[in-house]
């Protein structure tokens, strides 16, 4: 007797966002500290650091962290002591 297998419904899973550029060994977070004590744009920090220049598989996520980290309320200041 033949057995017929059936799949049932497939969800595909959305793999975890990327948080660093792995061909320029680059964190987001580094792209983005450069980007705001260097003054640079995003393409001048490609540029100099490599990121998002090799495979570019990383730059939709690095635009998506760099737009949700634009949006955070500033880091609240430290008290003063003294």
């Amino acid at each position: 007797m033949a057995t017929t297998l059936t799949a049932g419904p497939t969800e595909l899973a959305t793999p975890p966002a990327m948080t660093r550029c792995e061909c320029a060994c680059l964190s987001f977070e580094e792209v983005a500290r450069r980007i705001e004590t260097e003054g640079l744009t995003l393409p001048e920090c490609a540029r100099r650091t490599g990121c998002g220049q090799t495979c570019t598989a990383c730059l939709p996520d690095l635009h998506a962290f760099l737009r949700r980290r634009d949006r955070r309320p500033p880091p609240a200041l430290a008290p003063c002591i003294g």
